[in-house]
C-alpha cells in the first residue's frame, strides 16, 4: 500500500504533504471530491453536534474523526475519498468567518474608535480567504497579490480620517476588493446590491473545495453567493439569504441550511445579549477561529486511489445503516467513473445525477430502514449471484458488490443503469406484493384466503411472516430472471423489458400477483411455499433458495426451474412438528392451513381437496383464532361435563383439539364444554355441511362418553387433521 502518512491535523494543515513538520500552509492545495461521492447531506443535528462536541472540550484539541485523501502531487490537489461531510462543514464554517470578518472590517475602518481593531480583523479576513480560495498564479491578479493590496490599503489608507475625499476613495477600494457593495445597509436595495457584488467577487475566485460533478460545484457556489451578513449599530450580526424562496436545487438548499446553522450556532455561543453589534461580530470571528484551530482530524494520505478506497472500506466497515446505502452506491459510481475514461465530464455528471435521483426518489427515499435493507439485499443477491450474503448484514452486501464490480473490465452507462433498475424492480416487487413489516402473520392470512392473490403473492407474504428473507431471495432471483429471459423471447407480449425497465416490470409483476401467473412461475412459487411450510426450520428451504440463486441470477444465461430440495426430509419434519405442536408454539402455520382448509372441501373420493364457496369473507378469516374445542380451563361448577385425565393438558393443548373460530364467536364461546361448542361453529359459518365441522362432530359422536370426549377423540382428530393439512399443502387449485 502506497501510504504517504497519517497525522492529526487542524483545518489549516489538512492538505499539507506528508510529513508536514507541523508547519501551517501559506496556501492550501485544492480538495476535490470525486464523481462517485454522495452529495453533501449533513443536517442541522449533525452540524450542531460537531460544534457542541468541540465547544464542550474548548481549549483542548478536539478529535472529530478521520479523512482519507489521495495526494495527486502532479496536479497539486487532494482527492477526498472519505470525510467529505466533516470537511465540507468545516469549510463552510470558515466561509461564515470570512463573511463576518469583512463586514466587521468595514465597520472598523468607518469609525476612529474602532481603528485599533482593523489589523486583527484584516488578519482574520486574509486567513479565511486563503483557505477558501485558490491562489491561481495563472491569473494576472492572483489571490496573493489581491491580499497584499488589501493589507497595504488597510495599513496605510485609513490613517487620516479628516481627509474625507481620500477616506471615501480608500473605503470604496476596500469594499471592491472584499466584495461588499457601497450602498448603505439600511437601504431597500442593499440585499440585492450585496448579492450582485458577491456574485462578481466569487466568479473571479476558485474555491479550494470543488467537485468532479458540475452540478455540485454550481450548487455550493450559488449558496455561497446568497449569504448576506448584516452588521451596523442598530442591528446585531444577522444572516439573510437572498432569494431563498427561489432556490430549486435540493443540493443548494442543503448548503444554505448548513450555512444558516453554522452562523446561528456560533452566534448563540456568544451568549451575552448585551454586547454591542460590533463586539458580538468579533466574538463570532474569534470562536470560529478557535474552532478551526482546535478541531482535529486524522488525515490519512495515500499515493493512489485504490489504496484510498481500501482504507475507506475498512474505516466504514459496519453493519448496514442508512448511510451505508451510500457506501454501496459509491461502489457503483467508483467503478463507473474509473472504467469510463472516454466519457466527458458532462456525460459522467448527467449520468450520475440521473442515477442519484433514481436512488433517492424512486428506490430508497421515504422507505423505512427494514424495507431499505430488504431491497438492497434482494437486488445485490440477484446482481452478484452471491448466495453467501446474509440478510441484514450490510458489510457482506458491500463486499459482495465490491468484488463483483471489480471483476468487470468494462462498465457502461447501460450496465450501471440496469443495476439501478434492478434495485428499483426489487422495490416494485415488495410494493406490489404488499409486503409489510408489522402484523406479518395477519397479512399472510389475509392474502392466503384472498382468491385473487396468486401463489407468488402468497409465497412472498408467507416467507416474510416466517422471517425467511434468505428464502425470499431465491424466489426473487427466479422471478427477475424469468421476466428478463421470457420478455426477451416475446413470451410477455409486446412489453419492453430491456435492462429491467421499471415501468415494464411493474406492469408484469402486477399481473403475476394475481391469478394470471405463467405456469413456470406458479410452479416455482408453489414449490417454495410447500417446502417452507413443510420444513420445521429455514435450513431446507434456504438450501433450496441457494440452488435457485446459483442458477438464476443476472449472470446466468437462462432461467432454471428447480425441484424443491429435500422433500422427503421436509415431510418428515412436518409430521414430527405437527405431532408435537402445542398451543403455546408459534401458530402461524396452523392458522394458515386452517384458513386454506376453510375454503376447500373433500371431493367424492374423500382423497382430494377442491374449492368450496363459504360465507366468511377475507377480514373474518384474517381474524380467525385457534379455538380449544374442549375448553382448556373447565368451569368449576360443571366439572363432570369436561374431559378429565391426569395428562389432560397435553391432550387439550395439542393439534387434535384445535378448530378455527373468528374472535367474536371465540369470546362468546368462552370455556364452554365440547358439546356446546358446535353451535358457535354454525354461527361462524363453519357448520353442518362443512368438512371441518362434519369431521369433528362425527369424531365427537364416535369418541365420547356422556357427551364428554375421550382420549381417542384427540388422538384420532390429530391424525385426521395432519392428513388434511398435507392435502392442503399439496392442493394446486
Amino acid at each position: 500500500m502506497e501510504l504517504k502518512g497519517a497525522e492529526i491535523r487542524d483545518f489549516y494543515r489538512l492538505t499539507a504533504d506528508m510529513p508536514s513538520g507541523g508547519a501551517p500552509l501559506k496556501f492550501p492545495k485544492k480538495v476535490k471530491i470525486p464523481h462517485y461521492q454522495r452529495p453533501y447531506k449533513w443536517d442541522s443535528e449533525n452540524i450542531n453536534k460537531l460544534i457542541d462536541d468541540w465547544y464542550s472540550e474548548q481549549g483542548d484539541q478536539y478529535f472529530a474523526g478521520s479523512i482519507v485523501t489521495v495526494n495527486n502531487e502532479s496536479k497539486g490537489i487532494h482527492e477526498l475519498i472519505d470525510g467529505q461531510q466533516r470537511f465540507t462543514t468545516i469549510f463552510l464554517a470558515n466561509y461564515i468567518r470570512f463573511l463576518v470578518s469583512r463586514v466587521a472590517l468595514r465597520q472598523a475602518v468607518s469609525e476612529t474608535s474602532r481603528i485599533i481593531h482593523v489589523t486583527n480583523l484584516m488578519d482574520s479576513y486574509i486567513r479565511s480567504a486563503k483557505f477558501l480560495f485558490l491562489n491561481d498564479t495563472s491569473k494576472d491578479y492572483p489571490l496573493e497579490k489581491e491580499l497584499d493590496q488589501l493589507s497595504t490599503i488597510v495599513t496605510n489608507g485609513f490613517s487620516d480620517f479628516e481627509d474625507e475625499v481620500k477616506f471615501s476613495e480608500t473605503k470604496a477600494k476596500l469594499l471592491k476588493i472584499i466584495g461588499l457593495p457601497g450602498s448603505a445597509e439600511d437601504s431597500v436595495d442593499y440585499l440585492s446590491d450585496h448579492y450582485e457584488s458577491l456574485d462578481v467577487f466569487l466568479n473571479n475566485k476558485l474555491l479550494c473545495l470543488s467537485y468532479d460533478r458540475t452540478t455540485f460545484d454550481l450548487s455550493i457556489l450559488a449558496s455561497l453567493k446568497r449569504c448576506c451578513i448584516h452588521l451596523h449599530e442598530h442591528k446585531q450580526p444577522e444572516m439573510t439569504i437572498y432569494g431563498q424562496d427561489d432556490v430549486k436545487s435540493e443540493h443548494e438548499r442543503r448548503y444554505i441550511l448548513a450555512l444558516q446553522t453554522i452562523f446561528n450556532k456560533f452566534d448563540g455561543l456568544v451568549g451575552n445579549s448585551t454586547l454591542k453589534a460590533f463586539d458580538r461580530a468579533k466574538a463570532i470571528i474569534t470562536n470560529i477561529g478557535k474552532f478551526l484551530e482546535e478541531i482535529a482530524l486524522c488525515v490519512v494520505q495515500t499515493g493512489n486511489a485504490e489504496d484510498a478506497y481500501t482504507l475507506f472500506e475498512v474505516l466504514n466497515d459496519r453493519s448496514l445503516a442508512l448511510d451505508d446505502l451510500d457506501l454501496i452506491k459509491n461502489q457503483f459510481y467508483k467503478n463507473f467513473v474509473l472504467k469510463n475514461n472516454a466519457l466527458s465530464e458532462d456525460e459522467l455528471d448527467s449520468t450520475l445525477q440521473r442515477l442519484d435521483d433514481q436512488w433517492v426518489d424512486k428506490i430508497f427515499g421515504n422507505q423505512a430502514d427494514q424495507r431499505r435493507k430488504l431491497i438492497a439485499y434482494l437486488a445485490i443477491v440477484f446482481i452478484t449471484g452471491d448466495e453467501r450474503i446474509v440478510y441484514n448484514r450490510g458489510d457482506g452486501y458491500r463486499r459482495s458488490i465490491q468484488n463483483y464490480l471489480q471483476g468487470l473490465v468494462q462498465y457502461s452507462k447501460e450496465e450501471i443503469q440496469s443495476h439501478f433498475n434492478i434495485f428499483e424492480c426489487c422495490k416494485i416487487i415488495l410494493d406490489v406484493a404488499e409486503v409489510k413489516f408489522k402484523s406479518k402473520d395477519l397479512v399472510a392470512l389475509e392474502i392466503e384466503f384472498d382468491r385473487k392473490s396468486s401463489i407468488l403473492k402468497k409465497s412472498i407474504s408467507f416467507l416474510m411472516a416466517m422471517n425467511q428473507e434468505g428464502v425470499l431471495s431465491g424466489l426473487t432471483n427466479f422471478l427477475l430472471k424469468y421476466i428478463e429471459k421470457t420478455a426477451d423471447t416475446g413470451i410477455v407480449g409486446q412489453t419492453s423489458i430491456s435492462r429491467f425497465d421499471p415501468v415494464s416490470v411493474r406492469d408484469i409483476v402486477k399481473d403475476y400477483m394475481h391469478v394470471s401467473l405463467p405456469s413456470d412461475v406458479e410452479r416455482q412459487s408453489r414449490r417454495i411455499w410447500q417446502i417452507s411450510i413443510l420444513s420445521n426450520s429455514s435450513e431446507i428451504p434456504r438450501d433450496f433458495a441457494i440452488e435457485l440463486i446459483k442458477h438464476n441470477n443476472l449472470n446466468t444465461n437462462s432461467w432454471d426451474l428447480r425441484e424443491a430440495g429435500d422433500r422427503d426430509r421436509a415431510k418428515s419434519e412436518f409430521e414430527q412438528w405437527a405431532n408435537n405442536w402445542r398451543y403455546s408454539s408459534p401458530q402461524l402455520k396452523v392458522r394458515l392451513l386452517f384458513a386454506r382448509l376453510i375454503s376447500l372441501t373433500l371431493d367424492d373420493t374423500k382423497e382430494i381437496l377442491i374449492r368450496k364457496s363459504i360465507s366468511l369473507d377475507v377480514n373474518e378469516v384474517a381474524k380467525l383464532q385457534l379455538d380449544h374445542i374442549e375448553a382448556s380451563q373447565p368451569a368449576s361448577s360443571h366439572l363432570d361435563r369436561y374431559f378429565d385425565d391426569e395428562d389432560r393438558d397435553s391432550y387439550v393443548q395439542s393439534l387434535g383439539n384445535m378448530m378455527p373460530l373468528p374472535s367474536s364467536e371465540n369470546i362468546q364461546k368462552s370455556n364452554k364444554p365440547m358439546k356446546d361448542s358446535f353451535a358457535f361453529y354454525e354461527q361462524a359459518g363453519i357448520g353442518q355441511g362443512h368438512h371441518l365441522y362434519d369431521a369433528v362432530f362425527s369424531n365427537f359422536i364416535k369418541n365420547s362418553n356422556n357427551d364428554v370426549p375421550t382420549k381417542d377423540f384427540f388422538q384420532s382428530r390429530k391424525v385426521e387433521l395432519i392428513e388434511l393439512f398435507k392435502k392442503a399443502i399439496d392442493f394446486e387449485g
